[in-house]
């Protein structure tokens, strides 16, 4: 994921897995893609975080697999003191090779992208 904090407003996240890129998984700038021969049952967590400078009105993050809703959640700046706004979405799903998944905030909002206030997490449970 990008390290530091965006300059410009992100409708969909860019991902960067730094060291950390292993299978099952590839990185295709916006997508996260399934390896060939990795399909079956993950674990699928996202945390996003808002800065400050993006705007009070309500944001989704959604997490897409193709057109399919993975997770949603909406995030919402409450009061002017408050500097940042997080959300935390999980669920298991079932991903097949070459899938992708993307992850989008709409509006488009000023994401914190340092490494511990945004990141997408994937644990396999069961492998096909």
């Amino acid at each position: 994921m990008e390290i530091g904090n965006s300059r410009v407003e992100k409708y969909i996240l860019p991902w960067d897995p730094g060291e950390h890129e292993a299978k099952p998984f590839s990185v295709k700038r916006e997508h996260l893609v399934v390896e060939e021969g990795w399909e079956g049952r993950y674990f699928l967590y996202i945390q996003v975080t808002l800065q400050s400078n993006t705007s009070k009105v309500p944001h989704m993050v959604m997490v897409k697999k193709g057109d399919t809703t993975l997770l949603e959640g909406l995030l919402t700046r409450r009061g002017s003191s408050e500097l940042l706004t997080t959300g935390f979405l999980g669920r298991q799903v079932e991903l097949y090779s070459k899938e992708s998944i993307t992850v989008s905030c709409s509006p488009a909002g000023y994401i914190n992208t340092t490494d511990t206030a945004t990141y997408l997490g994937v644990y396999l449970l069961q492998r096909k």
